[in-house]
């Protein structure tokens, strides 16, 4: 776990601070992508240690998106 975070911090280093540009026709993430499997082994080992922190986030998670779709198929926002 000390090893995932370690890595995502570096990269979240690299892409906050020496990043070339954000602006573009490519998505402003994009210099995070390569952590997404230590984020992902990360989020599972947290998950593993603290279930009731895991569901309470997931049951957000999914309602968050739920009042999304909602509101955007009834046109009152839009995902762009």
């Amino acid at each position: 776990a000390l090893f995932a975070a370690l890595v995502i911090g570096a990269q979240l280093a690299t892409a906050a601070f020496l990043a070339p540009s954000i602006d573009g026709a490519w998505f402003p993430t994009r210099f995070l992508v390569p952590v997404l499997p230590f984020a992902a082994g990360l989020v599972a080992w947290g998950l593993r240690r603290h279930r009731r922190a895991g569901a309470v986030l997931a049951l957000g998670t999914i309602g968050v998106t739920v009042w999304l779709l909602i509101a955007t198929v009834l046109g009152d926002r839009t995902l762009s």
